[in-house]
């Protein structure tokens, strides 16, 4: 891990700082020396951001088992390390993901709130599915179409998608074919 850390670092494949902080902490995690003094040095040089990336990746590779093995339980350990601060909206998003795929509505719930008051727009559009669903929530199409709206003024393409199909049905809002269109 430490080695794989340092090409990403040297740029022996790509340069990539990310990369190269995340092995670094998975070597420094598995005991490694030098692993832990890199993870030291990168967290010096990257800051909050850079270490907040670089738990972001590992969260990805294990949610994906890319260069990993596959652990969703792993990858919400990974996630949950800068998810609960503010800023951290990706992570969030994230780990609602997990949730609802996971059928766990009322986990799925929180992250999606806490997603959603960091302004992302998959935060917004998950509260949106929740309540047209009335998963872990009580169905309200209005409230539905609210959180879809805000996820589609941020520019996420299912929340739009929603919002045109809502608008079509009249469904937590009256039917208007022209602002569908």
């Amino acid at each position: 891990m430490f080695n794989l850390g340092v090409s990403y670092y040297n740029g022996e494949a790509n340069i990539d700082d990310t990369l190269a902080y995340a092995w670094f902490l998975l070597a420094s995690e598995a005991g490694s020396s030098p692993g832990r003094d890199a993870a030291t040095r990168s967290r010096a040089e990257h800051g909050e951001s850079g270490f907040r990336d670089a738990c972001l990746a590992i969260g990805e590779m294990y949610e994906k088992g890319q260069d990993l093995p596959p652990s969703q339980e792993r990858a919400i350990a990974w996630y949950k390390r800068v998810a609960e601060g503010p800023g951290h909206g990706v992570a969030a998003e994230r780990l609602a993901g997990i949730y609802l795929s996971a059928d766990n509505y009322n986990d799925a719930r929180a992250w999606c709130e806490a997603a959603a008051k960091d302004k992302m727009p998959g935060g917004a559009f998950c509260l949106g599915y929740l309540y047209q669903r009335g998963l872990g929530v009580k169905q309200d199409f209005k409230t539905a179409f609210t959180w879809y709206l805000q996820g589609a003024k941020g520019g996420n393409a299912a929340a739009t998608n929603a919002v045109i199909q809502m608008y079509e049905n009249g469904q937590g809002t009256p039917v208007d074919h022209t602002e569908a269109i």
